[in-house]
Formats: C-alpha cells, sequence, structure tokens
C-alpha cells in the first residue's frame, strides 16, 4: 500500500461533511484547528518549510472537526476533503466475529498483489489511524494469530480507518470503515450518527447465536436486535419506514463460516469446505449463486430472521466467510491464539468488493456484477 500525499484541489471549494457527527464545513486551514504528528498544535505553512517537507508533516496532521464541541472530541485527516466519501459500517452484536472479518479485509485490501489483480491502488487517507488499527487488529490477528479481544461499548462512534481508492479507470474514492458493536447501538442517539451518512452497511451473522446451527441448543431464533436498530434508523433517516426496501448497498455475512462444515449440509460445505481456489476468491461470477445458498442455507435453519437487512435494503449480496479458518485455544494461562494448522482467511474481501461495486469502483472483472438499484442479489 502506498501512502503518497493525496490532492485535494477538486474537492477544495466543496463542503465537507464529517461521518462520525455530521458537521458541514468548508476546509480552511486559517479557522481550523491543525494537530500535527506529535499531536501538538501545528500550522499549515512553516516558515523555511520546502514543499516536500510540508507535505509530508501535512500527511500526517489533523484537523480537529468543528464540531467536535459537546461531543467526544474527534480528527479528520488533514487531506480528507472528499464530501461524497463510501461510508461502510459492520454491525453486529459483540463476539459476532466483525473485528476479526475487518481486520482480515483491511489485510487483503491493503496487499499489493492482491490489488495488481483488481486493477486498484489503495492508499491511507490517515496514516496514523491506519497505524493505530493495524497495530491494535491486523498485526495480532493475522501475523500474531492471536485471538482479537471484543469490540468495547461506545458512548460515540469513530471510523476506524479510512482509505484512497483508485479503481481501473482512475476514478477516486474515499472509503471510511466504522466498527459498530451492538450494545453501542442502545446508547445515545448521537451514537448512531454515522447511520445518516452511511451509504454501505455489512450486516455479520455470527452462527453461534442461531439456535438452528448450534450443536448444543443453545442460541436464539429472535434475529441480531442491533440488524433491526439500524435498518429503523436507515430507513427513519431517508424517510423510507413504509416502503418495500430502502436503497442501500447491502452485504450479509455468515463469519466463522468454516464451522458449518461437515454436517452435510451441501450449501454451506459447498463454499467452505477445502481451499477455495485463489482466483474464485477475487471472481465475481458466482455471487448471485452464493447469496442464493446463503439465503436458502439460513432459511432452512431458522435464521430468517438474520435474512432481515437484505428483505428491506438493496441492492443486497449474502456470503459465506471466515476470518481465521479455524477455531482459537487458549493455552493454561496464555492468550487464545489460533492455531497454525488451517489458519487462513477465506472469502473475506468478496463483501467489501460486492459495496465498492455497488458504489461504482471499477474492479477488474467486477464492472458488469454490480446489482441494479432495487434488486437484490438474492430472493
Amino acid at each position: 500500500m502506498t501512502t503518497q500525499p493525496l490532492s485535494r484541489d477538486i474537492f477544495q471549494q466543496q463542503g465537507v461533511r464529517c461521518p462520525m457527527c455530521l458537521t458541514e464545513f468548508r476546509i480552511d486551514d486559517q479557522k481550523q484547528e491543525l494537530v500535527g504528528p506529535d499531536n501538538l498544535p501545528t500550522q499549515a505553512h512553516l516558515a523555511g518549510e520546502n514543499v516536500d517537507k510540508r507535505h509530508e508533516r501535512l500527511f500526517r496532521s489533523r484537523r480537529r472537526c468543528p464540531g467536535s464541541e459537546g461531543s467526544t472530541e474527534h480528527f479528520l485527516p488533514y487531506f480528507y476533503a472528499d464530501p461524497d466519501p463510501i461510508v461502510l459500517g459492520a454491525v453486529g452484536v459483540r463476539g459476532t466475529g466483525k473485528t476479526h472479518l475487518l481486520a482480515a479485509m483491511v489485510s487483503q485490501l491493503t496487499d499489493p498483489q492482491i490489488q495488481d489483480q483488481l486493477g486498484i491502488v489503495v492508499n491511507a487517507v490517515d496514516p496514523l489511524l491506519h497505524a493505530e488499527f493495524h497495530n491494535r487488529f491486523v498485526k495480532p490477528f493475522i501475523v500474531d494469530r492471536q485471538e482479537l479481544s471484543r469490540t468495547p461499548i461506545a458512548t460515540y462512534v469513530l471510523a476506524v480507518d479510512m482509505f484512497e481508492i483508485t479503481d481501473t479507470d482512475g476514478s477516486r474514492f474515499t472509503l471510511v470503515l466504522f466498527d459498530v458493536d451492538g450494545e453501542s447501538l442502545a446508547g445515545p442517539e448521537y451514537t448512531l450518527n454515522f447511520l445518516v451518512v452511511a451509504n454501505a452497511l455489512m450486516f455479520v451473522v455470527d452462527p453461534d447465536q442461531i439456535r438452528g446451527l448450534t450443536l448444543n441448543g443453545s442460541g436464539t431464533r429472535g434475529g441480531d436486535r442491533s440488524f433491526e436498530v439500524v435498518v429503523q434508523r436507515v430507513q427513519r433517516s431517508r424517510r423510507t419506514p413504509g416502503k418495500q426496501y430502502t436503497h442501500l448497498p447491502t452485504a450479509v455475512v455468515v463469519a466463522k463460516a468454516d464451522k458449518l462444515t461437515g454436517r452435510g449440509h451441501g450449501l454451506a460445505d459447498r463454499w467452505m469446505r477445502g481451499a477455495t481456489p485463489p482466483a474464485e476468491e477475487l471472481d465475481p461470477r458466482l455471487l448471485a449463486e452464493e447469496s442464493e445458498d446463503v439465503w436458502a442455507y439460513l432459511s432452512v435453519f431458522g435464521a430468517q430472521r438474520w435474512l432481515d437487512p437484505a428483505r428491506r435494503l438493496a441492492p443486497a449480496t449474502l456470503h459465506f466467510a471466515s476470518a481465521a479458518g479455524t477455531e482459537p485455544h487458549s493455552p493454561a494461562g496464555g492468550e487464545s491464539v489460533f492455531p497454525e494448522s488451517g489458519f487462513r482467511q477465506i472469502r473475506v474481501l468478496r463483501p467489501l468488493l460486492a459495496l465498492l461495486a455497488a458504489h461504482g469502483v471499477a474492479i477488474r472483472g467486477w464492472e458488469q456484477q454490480a446489482p441494479e438499484p432495487g434488486r437484490r442479489a438474492a430472493r
């Protein structure tokens, strides 16, 4: 992943809306507080500083959001200036595997070899934020195979990472990622601010929560409460509560799907048993078939309520995925880790690619795969 300073010339005269607090403002280096890489106040121009050094410093600097007053203090990258970013929220109760899935997605999205296959270029918009996400989640999970701790209950939902994606046509898109635990959704209304501007959602289904899929009869048939809260909030903010569907690109992902193999259920085994060929991992041609199989699988095993987002938001795709491919083990007195044998990421990038394609990001091989607005990939 390259980390060149980003140009904001085409956005300079446009307003920006903070994806965290919804404050709209125009970029003004004179009026807005800037914080440098050392977390100390800085200025856009320093005496005696050459252009290259200035660019590098500002690339690692942040702008205090004017809407920070009265809420949790937060900052935007200095070069964040896209008035229409792709704002993606990963939704599910704590313990569903959202953070593991996001870490695996970010690991693959920033892999230069995968970028070359897809014909895209990915840059960190906020190198400090990206480094924090990498050091806290990607490295411990992907490199050290550690089981990550659950997403803490938050009083304010902040972005976890930001990227600029240049697609095969040379168009640029800003991607902002949120990791939202279900418990935080029950908090104050302002914790849901990002849902007003969210234009892509990933609902993460935990098989361990579904009674029909657990081996010991635990779980529920009542669905994931966080799904319902998010869908209702989206419909209300878009004034579509009485309509059949709301247009919002959506992915429903059955995480930890490696647990569903070997049970004699062909729908899960087809996609998860054995090694998925690398070419298929990034190939969208079976996207509709996979969506249909996930829909049928969840329906058969009493998980209809987990399908509600795909019923009410469109376009929607459905996916089997596993961020680890195996179960973690906890040595006596040690950290919970995933065994080296069997540890692998399975089909984790496909949900994100489907959402990007639905937003018009030109990805090699995916150009004709974006579902039309108002249609679902699965019925």
